[in-house]
């Protein structure tokens, strides 16, 4: 990265911005976690956000009609990471309702 900084952003600017998208999500899942009811179960917690996410990408755009091509693209990472983090929060609902039986 510190040799040829140019060709490091060309090649890892996506991963990147999905990574940086993904640790914003687990950040607020963690404060959300926290102020959680308890008496809730946490795999139908987690899947209720993740059929929220999911209703979410159903219901916006999936396209953005911006003139600048970098925001377009933005808008397609950010789906994909989306996509990326329900998978995930339903792999966390069915190993918390393993773990709770």
């Amino acid at each position: 990265m510190n040799e040829d900084y140019l060709r490091f952003f060309e090649w890892n600017a996506e991963t990147m911005f999905k990574e940086q998208k993904r640790r914003a999500f687990y950040n607020a899942l963690l404060d959300a976690m926290n102020e959680r009811d308890e008496a809730t179960e946490l795999s139908a917690w987690l899947l209720a956000i993740a059929v929220r996410k999911g209703n979410a990408i159903v219901s916006g755009s999936l396209t953005r009609n911006s003139t600048n091509q970098m925001a377009n693209h933005a808008h397609l990472l950010n789906l994909q990471t989306e996509q990326e983090l329900i998978t995930e929060i339903e792999g966390l609902a069915s190993a918390a309702e393993y773990f709770s039986k």
